[in-house]
This record gives structure tokens, sequence and C-alpha cells, in this order.
């Protein structure tokens, strides 16, 4: 039985936990972030949306979330990255929801090929940190478009002893990344945990190539790779 490290804030991990364990797999949640709605840029997120954007930008379920704790308003198309995150934003209420299959990169090629700047502005909620800035990409198209940071993902100090004692004995076969951050922290934390040199027994499994691509530079892995079919499906 393989065994995968799911580095997705707590609820999401488990979650996706359990989907993985009923097709065979052993996982050990291990939260790399914390996630904290910003209730304080309430007013900011208000203010946009007097300006009646065309749509709403997301690239993560922390995006719609704290959209959907701070307004009412639900008629506005959302476009997200991914399935899983469009689907979420139509299981809280809204109206519309699509996705642009893949990254940042595809969500801005989906927006400048299916919205014109002509007709109006959008709004980009975002984290404190982003990989890319999505608004200043698609300013450079004519867009306008309203950044709005809505919540902050807080990396915790350590990793846990359990995976630690996991992956010194041999007993890790995969680690699951979500984003270039996520990456980033844990690499700084096995460092920090004095394991990573074993780390070349273990695969990097990545949401997308960017991902991919960061996550190649922090350690030296058995393979880095993107996700799988059986878990594109379930994530």
């Amino acid at each position: 039985m393989q065994t995968l490290v799911i580095t997705r804030p707590k609820a999401d991990a488990t979650k996706l936990s359990r989907r993985l364990m009923e097709k065979g797999f052993n996982c050990i949640v291990e939260p790399i972030l914390t996630i904290r709605t910003l209730h304080e840029n309430a007013r900011t997120l208000e203010y946009a949306l007097e300006r009646k954007p065309q749509a709403i930008l997301v690239t993560s379920k922390y995006a719609v979330d704290a959209l959907a704790a701070m307004t009412e308003k639900r008629s506005i198309p959302i476009v997200a990255v991914g399935r899983a995150t469009a689907e979420h934003a139509l299981h809280l209420g809204f109206s519309q929801a699509v996705f642009a299959r893949g990254n940042a990169h595809s969500l801005i090629t989906y927006v400048n090929g299916n919205y014109s700047p002509e007709n109006g502005g959008m709004i980009y909620i975002r984290g404190i940190e982003v990989s890319m800035d999505i608004a200043a990409r698609l300013a450079r198209n004519s867009f306008m478009v309203d950044s709005v940071t809505l919540y902050q993902a807080k990396a915790v100090k350590k990793l846990s002893e359990t995976l630690c004692a996991a992956v010194r004995e041999g007993r890790v076969d995969g680690v699951l990344f979500f984003s270039q951050n996520t990456a980033k922290v844990y690499a700084d934390l096995v460092v920090a945990a004095g394991i990573a040199e074993v780390h070349d027994t273990v695969t990097a499994l990545c949401m997308s190539r960017p991902i991919a691509d960061k996550v190649a530079t922090l350690l030296k892995w058995k393979v880095v790779t993107l996700f799988p079919e059986y878990l594109r499906n379930i994530v």
C-alpha cells in the first residue's frame, strides 16, 4: 500500500485523505498552511462589487470561501482555475462558475479569450502571497481588475514527528503539492528537520506544471511529476 502525504490545510486534507484511502492508499495528513479570512477587508470588496464587475477571478477554494463569507451576492460569474474550485462556488450558491483547466496562466488565457475590457472590470480575489499577480497580467491587455486580498495562508512552524519518522524510515512514497508557496514552506521545514537528503526516494506529485518546476528546484526527489488521473479526478 502506497503512503501519500497531503499538504493541504487540515479540513481539505482530511477530506482528500478519506477519498484516497477508499482507493487503497495510506495517507498522512500534514497541513503546511493554515487559512485565515481577512474580514477587515470586507469594505474593499464592497467597493469593488459596486463597480459591477463582469466576473470574479479565483485561484483557490479559500478565495471562494472568503468571498462567500463577506457578501451575499451570488449572481456575478466566477472564473476559477480548477474544476473543484468552480464546483465549490456552485455549492456555496454562486449561480455561475466556470474553470480554466489548469493554472494562473490558463486563467489569464481564458479571460482574454472570453471577455472584453470594453464590457467592464473584474475582481481578483487573492491571498496575501501569490505566485503570479493576475490583475497586473490582465492589465497588460487593458482589463481593469480590482485586486482584493481576502485571506492569509500562514505557515506552520515545524513538521509533525509522525511525518518525520515516516520519511526517515522510508515509508513515504509521495508528497502532494497544491501551490508553490506550500512547496517552498515544506522544503524549508524538511531542511530544518534534517530529513532533506532522504527525499531522493520520494515522488513529488504536483497539481500544475509551474508548481512542479518550483518543486524540482527545492529538494532532490526521486521523481517530480504532475497529478496522475486518479488525483485529478478527485481534487
